[in-house]
């Protein structure tokens, strides 16, 4: 039996959102797929890959001082490796190398799908905002997290196929009961750039009356060690845990009560979306996009006005000290979601040679 050949390019698989959402649909799709991964760096793979995947990794690291040179390397070796693959379908991920993929693969016979990870505004702004919607007219598609993200972006990238597919999130048959976990804030993602873990540490010591609530922060980034120091001088050192990059993520989010996020910018936040399917009450900035295709404020969780902080304390001390509430949203956040099941995701991507559009448009 022959099968499709699908290929997906990424800069890494560290232990990110998108590196996340990546392997997802490369292990489940390698059930009726051909799959192969190529990385554009040469880093530790965080993520566990189906054996039946093909991972192919630049032997080079980026050592080269001119990087002209290194990224015409990075080119050369794309570019051998997409034609050895011989694929149907290539799906690029993360904006940051879109463009360099598209240019790379020119003239190399496959669909060609891009996929935008951040937030629509990063697509507006700079030099991406200049070049992408040009270099995007190469793709047989771009995919956009959300269809208020292409409300933003269809009128800059007017020449391109914008299709919306959100991210797959595995959805557990059954949630832990929310009053049967432990007294735990639990936050997940990145330490670093605007995932603003600072603001919530901030917000957590003032919380008056925690009663034995305490503060676990999940990953790892270049603010971890800003963080700790930040916890230690508002005297909350024993009530935060930093436990590092984790791959027991579901166990971690079947432990806390809450789910607190505090992200300034987002495409679709994958963290958030998982801890709705595993029952947490949620609280999260109501970013550009992202937290409020997710989060209906009062019904499944609670949205707060980007950066006011007072509201934030506010509304996360009402879920501390409110069971009842907790238990409602735990409930309804759980039953939200579930639309966004990876099998119904991994079903679109399936539909690769020139069938992605109908079945996107079968799933809405």
């Amino acid at each position: 039996m022959t099968y499709p050949k699908v290929v997906f390019i990424i800069y890494s698989l560290r232990g990110g959102g998108a590196e996340r959402v990546l392997t997802l649909l490369a292990n489940s799709l390698s059930e009726q797929f051909r799959i192969t991964i190529i990385l554009l760096s040469k880093q530790e793979v965080f993520f566990n890959l189906d054996s039946r995947i093909q991972l192919i990794e630049p032997d080079f690291k980026k050592n080269n001082p001119n990087r002209f040179l290194y990224l015409l390397r990075q080119a050369v070796f794309l570019r051998k490796s997409v034609k050895k693959a011989t694929p149907d379908a290539v799906f690029s991920f993360m904006e940051s190398i879109n463009s360099f993929v598209l240019l790379s693969l020119i003239g190399i016979p496959a669909k060609k799908y891009v996929s935008n990870r951040a937030s629509p505004v990063s697509s507006l702004k700079g030099f991406r905002g200049l070049v992408n919607p040009w270099i995007y007219l190469l793709a047989d598609g771009v995919i956009i997290q959300t269809q208020k993200a292409i409300q933003i972006l269809k009128k800059k990238y007017r020449g391109s196929k914008l299709i919306s597919i959100p991210n797959p999130v595995f959805i557990p048959e059954k949630v832990v009961p929310i009053l049967s976990r432990e007294k735990a804030i639990i936050n997940v993602g990145y330490l670093g750039g605007r995932k603003n873990q600072e603001a919530l540490i901030r917000i957590f010591s003032r919380i008056q009356r925690k009663n034995g609530w305490r503060l676990i922060l999940v990953g790892e980034g270049p603010d971890r060690e800003r963080l700790e120091v930040l916890a230690g001088e508002l005297n909350e050192k024993e009530s935060i845990s930093f436990l590092g990059a984790r791959k027991d993520v579901p166990e971690l989010l079947n432990y806390a009560q809450i789910f607190a996020f505090t992200s300034q910018t987002e495409g679709f936040p994958n963290a958030l979306a998982e801890a709705m399917a595993h029952g947490c009450a949620c609280i999260s900035y109501d970013c550009i996009t992202g937290p409020s295709e997710l989060v209906s404020d009062g019904e499944n969780g609670l949205l707060v006005e980007l950066d006011n902080e007072a509201e934030y304390c506010e509304k996360l001390s009402l879920l501390v000290h409110n069971e009842d509430l907790r238990k409602r949203f735990s409930l309804s956040s759980h039953k939200s979601v579930e639309k966004f099941d990876f099998r119904n995701i991994v079903s679109i991507y399936a539909c690769t040679h020139g069938l992605i559009k109908s079945c996107v448009q079968a799933y809405e």
